[in-house]
């Protein structure tokens, strides 16, 4: 019988499609990307490394900034969404700084007793490494109380104030609470979409302009955000439910002791004016504070004179103005792109133009159809604008328009767009990705379980299934960190993406679409799987295939089969297409490349 070597090359991303359509493609997958042109596992994560004296986020994140004060230290806000009255959304600061090496004179040992005391447990974390007369070498803290250190091994000696050395094994930042006095963040809200029904101006059971919460009515989700920004150094935001724009002067404060407090733009906080109240604030390249939905005025526009935040009023002195869109929706959220500064409502993308005194600035509509619910669902940097909603996906490049999407029927069948307010963008700047995290059909209320990915530097396009196994509602790309930062609304802790755990066993996994054997023409008997890795360890990577004699006929499925340390694996597979998966755990970073198969020719049926 005649016996051919057949190569697959597979070209890199995921397409969406009947079985014929996405012949000899990878379809879908969890926890995969492509780099290069390769099949790759993503990253791994781990929990974000606090302090003991840190404060833990109380609900899901629904906002976050990052930025750098003038000296350059690291600083990160998140606001959350709470449960509403009177458990209120918290805006949170984290101050990223790294811990040196310290001594402490104070301590006293007891022979055999992994007890040390010392006059101040403060600075001491769990996980440091600790030495000292008569601490076992490699001798680390294991737990603190008060003045009270344990380690992990007894000491050899009984001493009285001896000096030890505490040397960090990780960074540990402090999360405090840093809510404006008697800030009221609402959480998500659910209504009812319709008008009800009766002449104008008369009265029936659904008066025009009434909610109608009949059976079977739809329900949605419009979901409370906070919006924030920096002003220079310090941050300046609002929450879409209180309104209230407030100002913090960045300072966490030192361990136990107490932070100062963002406070709300008012007179009675001792500023110029008090400022408009606003649904989502921005800071413009020409430093002035936008306040959008100003003044409970949702297509108004209102900004700050230049180079202030509380002068508001418009004077022949100053800048300040506002101005009103001509629209049909209500204003959800602004974002500085590529030069320029782009305003989405609910329905509609505007552009607001720079003109200088005396009009200061002016709008023009880019496109109609590219709004959105949710102001997380744009991620924009210096490299992308793009975003998402129900029409699909969006990019700014000077124009709005659509971006084409291999895999967005499948997107738009498994997002529930009853909680599209949820949807979170972030970018991974390392490997020129946007992520989407969105809630699925087929997922848990309220949390983000499903995620989308485009890599725009190789113009691909991959996605998890729709259960990952893993659910962020907040997405932070590396900068004071230098690893992307996800929020987890399971356990409302903050994880570290592409760092992956040593012991994590997560797996990765692809599946193909169907690669005709022949052509299709004839059945195949496969006997060897030449396989194209850069793993030499044996079962690394795991294949499995699937037979069939056409598109629409049962699969036979094959049981899985171990990569070998020579690439080659004995198989027993017959049909006219064939196609694979393949899985490994994230902690192994496998890649897989052509793959080539050793076929005999059978017969036609």
């Amino acid at each position: 019988m005649a016996k051919k070597l057949v190569e697959v090359a597979i070209p890199p991303g995921f397409v969406d499609g009947t079985p014929r359509q996405v012949k000899s493609r990878w379809i879908r997958g969890n926890h995969v990307r492509f780099r290069d042109g390769r099949l790759r596992p993503i990253g791994g994560w781990q929990e974000f490394p606090l302090s003991r004296h840190s404060a833990n986020l109380d609900s899901a994140v629904r906002g976050h900034h990052q930025w750098r004060n003038n000296l350059g230290v690291g600083l990160m806000a998140f606001g959350t969404a709470g449960s509403g009255n009177p458990n209120y959304g918290k805006l949170f600061g984290v101050e990223i700084t790294n811990p040196g090496t310290f001594t402490d004179a104070t301590a006293d040992t007891t022979d055999g007793s992994a007890d040390i005391t010392v006059d101040d447990g403060t600075a001491f974390e769990v996980g440091d490494l600790i030495s000292g007369a008569g601490i076992p070498s490699g001798s680390s803290i294991t737990a603190v109380s008060t003045n009270t250190v344990t380690i992990s091994a007894n000491a050899t000696a009984t001493a009285s104030n001896i000096t030890v050395t505490v040397t960090p094994t990780e960074s540990r930042q402090i999360l405090v609470e840093i809510t404006p006095t008697g800030y009221q963040a609402t959480g998500d809200a659910e209504f009812r979409p319709g008008y009800g029904y009766s002449y104008y101006g008369g009265v029936g059971l659904y008066d025009y302009g009434t909610t109608y919460a009949g059976s079977g009515s739809a329900s949605y989700s419009r979901t409370a955000h906070w919006s924030l920004d920096n002003f220079g150094e310090n941050l300046i935001g609002c929450q879409s439910g209180d309104k209230g724009i407030f100002y913090w002067e960045g300072d966490v404060g030192t361990a136990g002791g107490s932070p100062t407090l963002a406070e709300e733009i008012t007179t009675a906080n001792g500023y110029t004016e008090t400022a408009p109240s606003a649904v989502a604030i921005l800071v413009t390249q020409e430093r002035h504070v936008l306040a959008l939905g100003a003044a409970g005025d949702l297509r108004k526009i209102q900004w700050s004179s230049q180079e202030t935040v509380d002068v508001w009023t418009p004077s022949a002195t100053n800048t300040a103005g506002d101005l009103t869109l001509q629209t049909t929706g209500y204003i959800v959220c602004g974002k500085r792109v590529q030069g320029s500064t782009l305003i989405w409502t609910e329905t509609d993308l505007h552009q607001l133009n720079f003109l200088g005194a005396p009009l200061v600035y002016g709008v023009s509509k880019l496109a109609d159809n590219a709004g959105t619910l949710s102001p997380y669902a744009i991620h924009s940097s210096s490299e992308i604008t793009t975003w998402l909603n129900k029409q699909g996906f969006w990019i700014y490049d000077g124009y709005a328009r659509p971006l084409n999407c291999p895999i967005q029927d499948r997107v738009m069948r498994t997002v529930d767009w009853s909680q599209e307010g949820l949807i979170y963008s972030g970018g991974n700047s390392e490997f020129g990705e946007v992520w989407w995290w969105l809630p699925a059909r087929a997922g848990t209320v309220g949390q983000c379980g499903y995620y989308v990915i485009y890599n725009y530097r190789d113009g691909v396009w991959y996605d998890s299934l729709n259960i990952s196994g893993i659910t962020r509602n907040a997405w932070i790309d590396k900068n004071v960190l230098n690893a992307p930062l996800a929020a987890d609304p399971s356990d409302n802790k903050l994880y570290m993406h592409e760092s992956t755990d040593p012991a994590q066993t997560t797996t990765a996994e692809a599946e193909t679409g169907s690669i005709d054997m022949m052509g299709g023409e004839r059945f195949s008997r496969i006997s060897k799987i030449f396989t194209d890795s850069d793993q030499d360890t044996a079962g690394s990577i795991n294949y499995q295939f699937f037979t069939a004699a056409s598109a629409d006929d049962t699969e036979t499925i094959s049981s899985s089969f171990p990569l070998e340390a020579d690439g080659e694996i004995d198989v027993r597979l017959q049909g006219r297409q064939v196609r694979y998966k393949v899985s490994g755990e994230l902690a192994n970073d496998w890649t897989v490349g052509n793959t080539r198969f050793e076929t005999h020719i059978g017969g036609r049926r």
